[in-house]
């Protein structure tokens, strides 16, 4: 508080305390209690708070931050379906739905991806009635409509996005962030230096389903990567191999299959295609 207020005396800038708030993460159903103030005002407490577009939780659950996307995107989507015939081409409302739509529930996901099946299953419920409005279509099952689009099931693209910001930031690493410091490939294979990923701090029950804890287990499950390829050539070869994925073990009725690798606790993941030659 007295080092903010020095600032914005020194600066002259002034710091809108509407636009601050407290919240104290703990998983447990009692914390601590602690007040802080900003140039003479006290910040206050709240459950839960948005910061550059996600929604933190004291509990440190997702629920909410799902809750506020999906609001949002089906928002968009009715506003799409309002102003946009029925007789509008495929291929315009195909992409005004990725491009509004879809882009709302996939930002930051690394962040937030959803692990329980009710969140699963809600998100998943928005492409469902999307690719509907797309195609017209309401009799059809989720997977048919999904071929009809070249759309990959949301779970599917979640996971495509946790391989590709792990590709690109092993690539370009930053001063202020790099991956290396969370995982690294197993040096101990002598027959590539980029097979196996190994986590480099403990596991807990806890984190099992944090990002850099599930993308060593997505990672390990996929075909050997070429990593001297480029970024965009890596993200056309895995969109390949899941869209095979996709194709051969995709089940509308069985959410486990919505994924290449189900991270419920009693799935033992999707089967994968039989071909398994490096990417």
């Amino acid at each position: 508080g007295g080092q903010g207020a020095k600032g914005t005396s020194l600066w002259k800038l002034n710091f809108n305390i509407n636009k601050f708030a407290l919240v104290q993460f703990n998983s447990a159903a009692v914390g601590c209690v602690s007040s802080y103030s900003m140039c003479g005002s006290v910040i206050s407490s709240c459950s839960s708070h948005k910061d550059l577009g996600i929604t933190l939780s004291s509990d440190l659950s997702w629920t909410k931050h799902h809750q506020s996307i999906l609001a949002k995107a089906y928002r968009t989507l009715y506003m799409v379906r309002r102003n946009f015939c029925l007789s509008c081409p495929v291929s315009i409302k195909r992409q005004l739905y990725i491009s509004l739509v879809r882009s709302q529930v996939t930002y930051g996901s690394q962040i937030w991806r959803p692990r329980l099946i009710k969140d699963i299953w809600k998100l998943e419920q928005l492409q469902r009635r999307a690719t509907k409005y797309i195609l017209q279509d309401y009799s059809s099952n989720y997977k048919h409509r999904l071929l009809s689009l070249s759309l990959l099931p949301l779970s599917m693209l979640y996971e495509l996005n946790d391989i590709m910001f792990f590709v690109r930031n092993f690539k370009n690493p930053t001063e202020s962030f790099n991956v290396q410091d969370y995982v690294s490939f197993n040096k101990s294979n002598t027959r590539s230096n980029f097979i196996k990923l190994v986590h480099k701090r403990p596991l807990t029950s806890s984190s099992k389903h944090f990002y850099f804890f599930r993308l060593v287990r997505l990672w390990n499950a996929l075909p050997i990567i070429d990593m001297t390829l480029s970024p965009c050539t890596i993200r056309k070869k895995l969109l390949t191999f899941l869209w095979a994925t996709f194709e051969s073990h995709f089940d509308s009725s069985n959410i486990c299959s919505f994924h290449f690798v189900c991270p419920c606790n009693h799935c033992t993941g999707t089967p994968k295609p039989a071909n398994f030659d490096p990417l």
